[in-house]
Protein backbone atom coordinates (compact mmCIF):
# COMPACT_ATOMS: atom_id res chain seq x y z
CA UNK A 1 0.00 0.00 0.00
CA UNK A 2 1.45 3.43 -0.71
CA UNK A 3 2.04 5.80 2.14
CA UNK A 4 -0.96 7.24 3.87
CA UNK A 5 -0.10 11.13 3.72
CA UNK A 6 -1.09 12.82 0.59
CA UNK A 7 -0.08 17.10 -0.38
CA UNK A 8 -2.77 19.33 -0.16
CA UNK A 9 -2.41 19.78 -3.91
CA UNK A 10 -2.75 15.39 -4.26
CA UNK A 11 -5.96 15.12 -2.03
CA UNK A 12 -7.49 18.02 -3.64
CA UNK A 13 -6.61 16.50 -6.99
CA UNK A 14 -7.61 12.86 -6.51
CA UNK A 15 -10.85 14.10 -4.98
CA UNK A 16 -11.59 16.31 -7.88
CA UNK A 17 -11.25 12.77 -10.17
CA UNK A 18 -13.32 11.17 -8.01
CA UNK A 19 -15.88 13.81 -7.62
CA UNK A 20 -15.81 14.26 -11.67
CA UNK A 21 -16.35 10.35 -12.03
CA UNK A 22 -19.14 10.04 -9.29
CA UNK A 23 -21.00 13.12 -11.59
CA UNK A 24 -20.62 11.33 -14.58
CA UNK A 25 -21.79 7.66 -13.34
CA UNK A 26 -24.37 7.99 -10.46
CA UNK A 27 -27.80 7.59 -10.80
CA UNK A 28 -30.56 7.74 -8.27
CA UNK A 29 -31.93 4.20 -6.73
CA UNK A 30 -29.52 1.70 -9.22
CA UNK A 31 -30.49 -1.04 -9.32
CA UNK A 32 -27.87 -4.57 -9.12
CA UNK A 33 -27.00 -4.56 -12.91
CA UNK A 34 -26.82 -1.00 -12.80
CA UNK A 35 -24.54 -1.18 -9.66
CA UNK A 36 -22.28 -3.61 -11.35
CA UNK A 37 -21.91 -1.23 -13.98
CA UNK A 38 -20.98 1.28 -12.14
CA UNK A 39 -18.48 -1.00 -10.15
CA UNK A 40 -16.68 -2.04 -13.56
CA UNK A 41 -16.57 1.67 -14.72
CA UNK A 42 -14.92 2.06 -10.78
CA UNK A 43 -12.48 -0.26 -11.72
CA UNK A 44 -11.69 1.05 -14.83
CA UNK A 45 -11.59 4.55 -13.47
CA UNK A 46 -8.53 2.93 -10.95
CA UNK A 47 -11.58 4.19 -7.92
CA UNK A 48 -12.14 0.89 -6.95
CA UNK A 49 -10.43 -1.55 -4.54
CA UNK A 50 -8.48 1.23 -3.05
CA UNK A 51 -6.36 -0.02 -0.69
CA UNK A 52 -5.41 -3.27 -2.33
CA UNK A 53 -2.39 -4.17 -4.71
CA UNK A 54 -2.68 -3.79 -8.05
CA UNK A 55 -1.79 -7.42 -8.61
CA UNK A 56 -4.89 -8.41 -7.26
CA UNK A 57 -6.83 -5.86 -9.11
CA UNK A 58 -7.10 -2.91 -6.80
CA UNK A 59 -5.44 0.79 -7.26
CA UNK A 60 -2.22 -0.09 -4.55
CA UNK A 61 -3.27 3.59 -3.13
CA UNK A 62 -3.14 4.63 0.56
CA UNK A 63 -5.99 4.76 3.41
CA UNK A 64 -5.88 8.68 2.82
CA UNK A 65 -6.93 7.67 -0.58
CA UNK A 66 -9.97 5.76 0.42
CA UNK A 67 -10.89 7.94 2.56
CA UNK A 68 -11.38 10.36 -0.19
CA UNK A 69 -13.62 8.18 -2.01
CA UNK A 70 -15.27 7.35 0.98
CA UNK A 71 -16.64 11.34 1.48
CA UNK A 72 -16.77 11.95 -1.85
CA UNK A 73 -19.20 8.74 -2.37
CA UNK A 74 -21.23 10.21 0.21
CA UNK A 75 -22.05 13.45 -1.19
CA UNK A 76 -23.96 10.76 -4.32
CA UNK A 77 -26.82 8.10 -4.67
CA UNK A 78 -25.70 4.91 -3.12
CA UNK A 79 -24.27 3.05 -6.43
CA UNK A 80 -22.83 -0.44 -4.17
CA UNK A 81 -25.16 -1.50 -1.71
CA UNK A 82 -25.19 -4.61 -3.17
CA UNK A 83 -21.20 -5.15 -2.30
CA UNK A 84 -20.89 -3.75 0.40
CA UNK A 85 -20.53 -6.98 2.67
CA UNK A 86 -18.58 -8.23 -0.27
CA UNK A 87 -16.16 -5.41 -0.64
CA UNK A 88 -16.36 -4.32 3.33
CA UNK A 89 -15.69 -7.72 4.88
CA UNK A 90 -15.29 -10.32 2.51
CA UNK A 91 -12.45 -9.02 0.51
CA UNK A 92 -10.18 -7.69 3.31
CA UNK A 93 -10.55 -11.04 4.86
CA UNK A 94 -8.96 -12.81 1.50
CA UNK A 95 -6.40 -10.08 1.23
CA UNK A 96 -5.23 -10.62 4.91
CA UNK A 97 -5.71 -14.49 5.07
CA UNK A 98 -5.42 -15.49 1.90
CA UNK A 99 -3.23 -17.01 -0.31
CA UNK A 100 -1.56 -15.47 -2.74
CA UNK A 101 -3.00 -18.20 -5.64
CA UNK A 102 -6.61 -17.18 -3.71
CA UNK A 103 -5.78 -13.42 -3.71
CA UNK A 104 -5.08 -13.76 -7.97
CA UNK A 105 -7.55 -15.82 -8.78
CA UNK A 106 -10.55 -14.37 -6.74
CA UNK A 107 -9.81 -10.47 -5.97
CA UNK A 108 -9.46 -8.80 -9.64
CA UNK A 109 -13.17 -9.84 -10.11
CA UNK A 110 -14.99 -8.96 -6.87
CA UNK A 111 -13.30 -5.75 -7.14
CA UNK A 112 -14.52 -5.10 -10.77
CA UNK A 113 -17.50 -6.33 -9.98
CA UNK A 114 -17.81 -9.49 -12.15
CA UNK A 115 -18.61 -11.63 -8.62
CA UNK A 116 -20.15 -10.71 -5.92
CA UNK A 117 -19.71 -12.75 -2.46
CA UNK A 118 -21.33 -13.18 1.03
CA UNK A 119 -21.00 -13.85 4.02
CA UNK A 120 -22.71 -16.30 6.65
CA UNK A 121 -24.14 -14.40 9.35
CA UNK A 122 -26.05 -16.50 11.27
CA UNK A 123 -27.03 -19.93 12.39
CA UNK A 124 -29.31 -21.65 15.17
CA UNK A 125 -27.57 -21.15 18.72
CA UNK A 126 -25.53 -18.06 17.61
CA UNK A 127 -28.01 -15.22 15.99
CA UNK A 128 -25.51 -12.98 14.32
CA UNK A 129 -22.71 -13.29 16.39
CA UNK A 130 -19.99 -13.81 14.46
CA UNK A 131 -17.90 -15.04 16.72
CA UNK A 132 -19.98 -17.97 18.50
CA UNK A 133 -20.76 -19.68 15.00
CA UNK A 134 -20.12 -23.27 15.36
CA UNK A 135 -20.29 -24.02 11.60
CA UNK A 136 -17.16 -26.16 10.32
CA UNK A 137 -16.61 -27.99 7.06
CA UNK A 138 -14.62 -31.27 7.52
CA UNK A 139 -12.25 -33.25 4.96
CA UNK A 140 -14.06 -36.13 3.68
CA UNK A 141 -11.88 -37.67 0.88
CA UNK A 142 -11.36 -35.48 -2.06
CA UNK A 143 -14.78 -33.13 -0.45
CA UNK A 144 -15.67 -31.17 1.95
CA UNK A 145 -18.74 -31.24 4.40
Amino acid sequence: MADDVLTTEEAEQFREKVRSFLAANTVPAADFEQQKQFQAKLAEAGLAGIVFDREYGGAGLSKAHDRIVREEMSKFPTMNNEFIISHGMCLPVLNDFGTEQQKKTFMPDNIAGRTLWCQMFSEPGAGSDVASLQTKAERDGDEWI
